[in-house]
C-alpha cells in the first residue's frame, strides 16, 4: 500500500506529460476505472443474490450448457488454470451445487455434473461478470485482442504484478477448508 508521503515523493520525480500524452493517461485510467467498477458491482449482486461467486456462478451456468465437463475442460473454457478450476469446483461440491462422477467408457475421466441444487441456482441466476467480459473479448477482432493483451501484460510488468496464477475475477484464494487464506478478508476485491 502506498501512502500519501511516498506519493508525494514520487510525483515530485515524474516529469509532467504533454496534454496528448495526459489525455492518453486520463482515457486509459477511466477507462481501467470504468470497467473494474462495472465489473465489481455485477459480481457483489451476483453474489448478494446468489450466495456465489462470480467464477462459481460462470461455471454453474457453463455445466449447464455443456454437462459432464472435465476440470481441464472446464479450465478451458474458463481460459484459468486446471488448479483454480479444481478449487472452485470444489467449493461448488461442498455446497452440493455438482457433483463428480467417473465416466462410465473411461475410468480415468472424471466429469463434473449438477446436482438439483445447481440446476435450481442456474435457473434463477443472472449473467455473472465473466461471461460479460468474455463474450465482449470475443468481439474484439485479432488485433485488438493481441494489442490489449500486449498493453495489459506491460502495464502489469510496469506495476509489478505477478501474472504466474490469478484468480478469477473477484474469486478468493483460500486453504483446503474453504476459508480464506491468511492476510485475506472476505471483503477484499
Amino acid at each position: 500500500m502506498i501512502d500519501s508521503d511516498q506519493l508525494s515523493d514520487t510525483s515530485e520525480h515524474q516529469p509532467v506529460p504533454d496534454e496528448e500524452r495526459r489525455n492518453a493517461l486520463t482515457d486509459v485510467v477511466w477507462s481501467i476505472r470504468s470497467l473494474t467498477s462495472v465489473l465489481g458491482q455485477s459480481a457483489r449482486r451476483v453474489e448478494q443474490r446468489t450466495g456465489l461467486t462470480n467464477a462459481q456462478l460462470f461455471i454453474l451456468q457453463l455445466l449447464a450448457r455443456e454437462p459432464g465437463l472435465s476440470i481441464n475442460a472446464i479450465a478451458e473454457r474458463a481460459l484459468t488454470g486446471q488448479s483454480t478450476a479444481s478449487l472452485i469446483v470444489s467449493r461448488l461440491e461442498r455446497a452440493g451445487h455438482v457433483r463428480r462422477v467417473r465416466d462410465p467408457d473411461d475410468a480415468r475421466r472424471v466429469a463434473v455434473r449438477l446436482t438439483e441444487s445447481g440446476l435450481a441456482q442456474v435457473a434463477v441466476s443472472p449473467e455473472p461478470p465473466t461471461r460479460r467480459l468474455l463474450e465482449a473479448l470475443a468481439r474484439l477482432d485479432d488485433d485488438d485482442v493481441s494489442s490489449l493483451g500486449i498493453g495489459l501484460r506491460k502495464l502489469m510488468g510496469a506495476m509489478g504484478v505477478d501474472e504466474s496464477s490469478p484468480m478469477p475475477l473477484y474469486e478468493q484464494a483460500d486453504n483446503r477448508d474453504g476459508a480464506p487464506a491468511d492476510g485475506e478478508d472476505s471483503d477484499s476485491a
